[in-house]
C-alpha cells in the first residue's frame, strides 16, 4: 500500500512538472505496484541456478525480467514514466527511507477500506484450525479425532524412502534429501 500511495504522489508531480515538457499522460493500471514488486523480487529472491544459451548468461529470473522490460515499454513515455515512479518508490520503501516500511494507513481509513474490500476479495468467515489434515467443523463429533486419526495415511516414518526417491527425482543428492527431511520433521511440503 505504501508503495501504490507514493508512486501515485510522484505521478502527480511527473504530471505536474512534465507538464511544462509535453508530458501529458502516464499510463493507467497496476504499473507502479508490479515495477516496485519487481525491484523486491529482485533483491529478496535467490537466483537458483544460471545456464547459458548461445554465450549469453540467463538465470532462472531472466524471463520474469524481460516481461518486465516488455511492460515497461509498452507504450513507451507513458508507461515508462508509470514504471520508473513504481522503480522509485520500491526503492525508498526498500532502503528504509523515512521509516517508510513501518508506515500504516490510520485505523479508520483501514476500516472503511476492509468494509469496502473484504465482500469483494474473500470470505467474511474466520478460517477454521486445522486438526490432522481435516477442518474443525468437518469432524462430526468429539471421537471423531481419534477416528480421522485412525483412517488417516499413516505419518511417513524416517527413512521413507518414497520421500527420498521424490526429493532425489528433483535432483538433490540423497545426504542433502536426509538432512532436509531430518530438519523439516520429514514434511515434504516444506
Amino acid at each position: 500500500m505504501v508503495t501504490s500511495a507514493l508512486s501515485t504522489v510522484f505521478q502527480i508531480i511527473v504530471l505536474i512538472v512534465g507538464s511544462k515538457f509535453g508530458v501529458s499522460r502516464i499510463s493507467s493500471g497496476p504499473y507502479a505496484l508490479i515495477f516496485a514488486s519487481l525491484l523486491a523480487y529482485s533483491r529478496d529472491i535467490p537466483t537458483l541456478y544460471r545456464f547459458r544459451i548461445l554465450g549469453f548468461s540467463f538465470s532462472d529470473k531472466s524471463l520474469i525480467y524481460l516481461l518486465g522490460l516488455q511492460l515497461l515499454l509498452s507504450s513507451w513515455s507513458s508507461s515508462l514514466t508509470a514504471g520508473m515512479t513504481g522503480i522509485l518508490a520500491g526503492s525508498l520503501y526498500k532502503s528504509g527511507f523515512l521509516r517508510l516500511h513501518k508506515w500504516r494507513f490510520p485505523h479508520s481509513i483501514r476500516r472503511i477500506g476492509m468494509a469496502i474490500y473484504k465482500p469483494l476479495l474473500g470470505s467474511t468467515r474466520r478460517p477454521l484450525p486445522r486438526v490432522d489434515n481435516t477442518t474443525v467443523d468437518s469432524i462430526p463429533n468429539v471421537n471423531a479425532r481419534t477416528t480421522t486419526a485412525l483412517n488417516s495415511p499413516p505419518l511417513m516414518d524416517p527413512h521413507s524412502e518414497e520421500a527420498i526417491a521424490t526429493l532425489m527425482a528433483l535432483g538433490f543428492d540423497r545426504n542433502d534429501v536426509l538432512q532436509a527431511l531430518r530438519s523439516s520433521q520429514n514434511n515434504l511440503d516444506m
